[in-house]
């Protein structure tokens, strides 16, 4: 099953509010276990919204979609751009 627009709109509103998450930014020991942490809430939180049920890696996969693909365009909508 595909997610849902609630599911990535979700999932984006938690990488804009966790943007060392985001970029890949968190490298330490302590860091790791933080990123894993986030990654289980957020994943949970999904998978609670109805729709699609994924794994944390299911999830991490489809990120790197809609950053690539999609947000770009739908950004602009949701989230005006400051310079």
């Amino acid at each position: 099953m595909s997610a849902t627009g609630t599911q990535i709109e979700t999932l984006m509103d938690f990488m804009m509010k966790n943007p060392d998450l985001a970029r890949g930014l968190i490298h330490s020991v302590e860091g790791r276990v933080q990123s894993k942490r986030l990654w289980d809430n957020i994943t949970s939180h999904l998978n609670s919204l109805g729709g699609a049920v994924k794994t944390v890696q299911q999830w991490k996969k489809r990120f790197d979609l809609p950053l690539a693909l999609v947000v770009g365009h739908q950004q602009l909508a949701y989230y005006p751009r400051t310079i």
